[in-house]
């Protein structure tokens, strides 16, 4: 049945969205858009949901505030979830090289017959890589 619900869910993302582009951002893409929305699946223990939405303050240092919620597939959609709320802004910023730094603040809940678990943390990650405007290639390093 899940493998059923996956296919469904992509044959539907493909067919509703225009432009299919990777999770993260490819800063030489969007310096003209202001609000940019998320949605996918992911590996992330399980099968997983999200849907996310950033907007771009188009400042002198690119800037990003975003937010995103994701749920693991399951007979429950909302026992378990993750919640993030943050911003991402590159401080290198080349023609074609681009440094970034995210930093996020996650709120988590687990809950089965025995047991609820709830979770604040936070996540900070930094990317290095070389941008192109239909591809990238970079690295990124997560710590928190």
């Amino acid at each position: 049945m899940k493998t059923v619900q996956v296919l469904i869910f992509g044959l539907f993302f493909s067919l509703f969205t225009p432009v299919i582009s990777a999770q993260t951002l490819n800063w030489n893409t969007v310096e003209n858009t202001r609000h940019i929305v998320t949605i996918g699946m992911g590996w992330d223990y399980s099968l997983s949901y999200h849907v996310g939405y950033a907007y771009n303050l188009n400042i002198e240092l690119p800037l990003v505030l975003a937010t995103n919620f994701s749920v693991p597939s399951g007979e429950t959609l909302l026992d378990d979830f993750k919640a993030k709320i943050g911003g991402q802004i590159v401080l290198l910023d080349r023609s074609n090289i681009k440094g970034t730094v995210m930093l996020n603040g996650i709120y988590r809940r687990f809950e089965s017959p025995m047991v609820r678990l709830q979770n604040f943390g936070g996540e900070m990650k930094g990317s290095f890589g070389y941008y192109k405007s239909n591809w990238f290639v970079g690295s990124c390093r997560s710590r928190f």
